[in-house]
C-alpha cells in the first residue's frame, strides 16, 4: 500500500543519514543492505528469503565476523521478532550471537555491558535525532519522548546495573566462546 511504502522511504532514508553521519564522524567506511526494500512491519511475510539473506551476507565476508547482533527476541515489534528469529537460524554455527534491546523490547534483562564513554554516547545521541519518525512514548495528547531521550535515560540505567561505569550498553548474551 502506499501507507507503507511512503513509511519504508521515510525510515530508509532516516537510516542512511544516520549511517552517514557515524561514517562522517569516524571515518568508518559503511556499507548497507536493506532486504526487501525495507517493506516497515511486513518482514514476517518473508522470513525464510530473511535467513537466506543473512546467510548470504555472512558468507560473503572476506573476514568472518566475530560477532554477530540482533535484537533480542521478545519483542512487541513484529519486525524486531522477525528479524530476531530470522538471525538465529542464519547464525545456528556462529559462536558468539548477542541480544541487543530496542525501545520496543520486552523482558530484556542484560547479563553483559560495555562502557560507553564521550565522544562515543555523545555521537549515539547525535545520530539517533536521524529518526524523527520513531516516536518512544506518547502521543501527541499527552507527553512524548524522543528516541535521543530514551538513550540516554538507558545508557545512564546500564551504567548504574553494571556498578562500574557511568554509562553502558546492555546486552543479553545468547551464545559467546572466548
Amino acid at each position: 500500500s502506499k501507507e507503507i511504502s511512503k513509511t519504508s522511504e521515510i525510515r530508509i532514508r532516516e537510516e542512511i543519514n544516520a549511517w552517514t553521519e557515524i561514517g562522517n564522524a569516524t571515518g568508518a567506511d559503511i556499507s548497507l543492505s536493506f532486504f526487501d526494500d525495507g517493506v516497515d512491519t511486513q518482514l514476517f511475510k518473508t522470513e525464510d528469503k530473511l535467513i537466506s539473506h543473512i546467510e548470504h551476507m555472512l558468507q560473503k565476508q572476506k573476514v568472518p565476523y566475530r560477532y554477530v547482533f540482533t535484537p533480542f527476541p521478545e519483542d512487541t515489534h513484529q519486525d524486531h521478532k522477525t528479524v530476531s528469529n530470522a538471525t538465529l537460524s542464519a547464525t545456528r554455527y556462529h559462536k558468539n550471537i548477542i541480544f541487543y534491546e530496542t525501545p520496543s523490547t520486552i523482558n530484556f534483562y542484560p547479563n553483559m555491558y560495555v562502557e560507553i564513554e564521550p565522544p562515543s554516547s555523545d555521537l549515539k545521541v547525535l545520530v539517533s535525532k536521524e529518526y524523527e519518525s520513531v516516536q518512544i512514548f506518547g502521543n501527541k495528547n499527552h507527553y512524548q519522548s524522543s528516541l535521543s531521550d530514551y538513550i540516554v535515560a538507558k545508557l545512564l540505567s546500564n551504567g548504574a546495573k553494571s556498578r562500574v561505569c557511568k554509562m553502558a550498553e546492555g546486552y543479553r548474551v545468547q551464545k559467546i566462546v572466548i
